[in-house]
């Protein structure tokens, strides 16, 4: 992820400080995105990755999120956001929204195989079996599902 924002301890600290997450004990800038300042945040619970969204609004994070609930309620491996203290999928930081979710482990590959291909393709055609939420999506929107049998 480009880095946008900079955050010092003490703010991720405060910001942690609203998640269900226990105390913060390690961060690290995360690279390889775009349009997100990133941070892994490793605490006694688990690793994180919280998300400043430097040049998505808050709706669009919020849509993100609920989609991303979805899919994850449907079955579908993502990461799975975790709710801040007092039940928000987002909550706001100086004016951006900012999202925190279970940190997946891996990497990013500079090329991608065959085998990975095979594997991308398998995990899009399961994407694409999950039943599209009833709300919350509407066409027109960013990241809006719609049926292929609709015209």
């Amino acid at each position: 992820m480009t880095i946008y924002t900079r955050l010092k301890r003490g703010e991720i600290v405060r910001l942690t400080a609203q998640y269900p997450i226990g105390v913060l004990e390690d961060t690290e800038y995360l690279t390889g995105g775009q349009a997100n300042s990133g941070f892994r945040l490793t605490t006694a619970a688990g690793n994180y990755a919280l998300s400043v969204c430097d040049e998505k609004t808050f709706g669009e994070m919020n849509r993100l999120a609920q989609i991303l609930r979805h899919l994850a309620e449907n079955g579908f491996r993502t990461t799975r956001v975790v709710r801040s203290k007092d039940g928000a999928m987002v909550i706001e930081y100086l004016g951006q929204p900012v999202l925190l979710k279970h940190f997946v482990e891996g990497s990013v590959p500079q090329n991608m195989t065959a085998a990975m291909a095979r594997r991308v393709s398998r995990e899009l055609a399961r994407l694409h079996q999950v039943t599209p939420p009833r709300r919350g999506c509407r066409p027109g929107l960013p990241m809006a599902w719609s049926p292929l049998t609709e015209s």
